[in-house]
């Protein structure tokens, strides 16, 4: 990423937010949940993850980056250790 380009670490967050106002604690907290999840999911395919069968195979539901807890520990893993990430304000 160019230094003058603008940086949208999250493009839906105000469609999020809009939705979030429509629904009940329970469903916008669940709502939320799956929006970070494909949010952290596209972090792992842009940042982390060559474009291979193994990349792809690391992100199926079953596999070690398949859960939202997973894919939280391996990003901020990255994020602590990774020059790359800690000094990217962008990380999408």
């Amino acid at each position: 990423m160019q230094e003058n380009e603008e940086c949208e670490p999250w493009p839906r967050l105000d469609e999020v937010i809009e939705e979030l106002n429509y629904e009940s604690d329970r469903a916008a907290a669940i709502l939320l949940g799956v929006e970070l999840d494909d949010l952290l999911l596209e972090i792992l395919n842009k940042r982390l993850l060559p474009s291979s069968k193994i990349g792809i195979r690391l992100l199926e539901p079953d596999a070690p980056l398949g859960s939202f807890a997973s894919k939280i520990e391996v990003l901020y893993s990255a994020c602590q250790r990774t020059p790359k990430f800690s000094a990217t304000p962008c990380l999408p």
